[in-house]
């Protein structure tokens, strides 16, 4: 095996640190120090940029009124 296929089965194999969203499964694309929690209340995620924008339309709209989907 090449170092580069070796690499690449490493890289299949072993995630190493990948962050993976709390709410839909996929790599968040951040680590530890800067990963995206719902309204920033740290209780929520970590979370991809996609379902936290999802998660703070939903906290932040007007009570009674439901964001769009």
């Amino acid at each position: 095996m090449t170092q580069s296929e070796h690499e690449a089965w490493n890289a299949r194999n072993f995630p190493g640190t990948r962050q993976l969203c709390e709410q839909c499964g996929e790599p968040t694309g951040r680590c530890e120090d800067d990963s995206l929690y719902a309204n920033d209340d740290g209780e929520i995620g970590p979370l991809c940029e996609e379902c936290w924008h999802t998660a703070n339309a939903q906290v932040d709209a007007p009570s009674g009124a439901r964001s769009a989907e």
